[in-house]
């Protein structure tokens, strides 16, 4: 009897150091995850499309950070559906031009994906 409450005290022992250890791991995990993400954030950026309002085509400037896996523009309508995905490479400040000319006049949504995350959202206005 002695021998199995020794065990079981060992045990407990154990569990909680293998608890301790998980909650120091996740805390790790999560400030590794937090610093990718702010670096993300910090290096990227979008601006305002020019002209706007626009007739066929605006230009988009954004930046992207150096260590960027995937990055994209997606362009959507007010009911959210998305109309266009511009895949976009490179880092640093860089320009998209958005061609309009399928598009009906109103208002659409553009924003801006980096790594899966989205970074920023802008409003432009197409008027024909």
């Amino acid at each position: 009897v002695k021998s199995v409450q020794e065990l079981s005290k060992e045990n407990d022992d154990l569990k909680a150091r293998l608890e301790k250890l998980e909650a120091i791991i996740s805390t790790l995990a999560e400030k590794a995850d937090i610093k990718s993400q702010n670096v993300v954030l910090s290096e990227s950026s979008l601006e305002q499309n020019i002209p706007n309002p626009f007739a066929k085509t605006t230009t988009i400037n954004y930046s992207l950070p150096s260590k960027v896996t995937m990055a994209k523009m997606v362009i959507t309508d007010k009911g959210g559906r998305t109309l266009k995905e511009i895949n976009l490479s490179g880092s640093g400040k860089n320009r998209v031009q958005v061609d309009a000319s399928t598009l009906l006049s109103g208002a659409y949504m553009y924003t801006l994906f980096v790594d899966g995350k989205a970074i920023s959202s802008k409003q432009m206005i197409l008027a024909k």
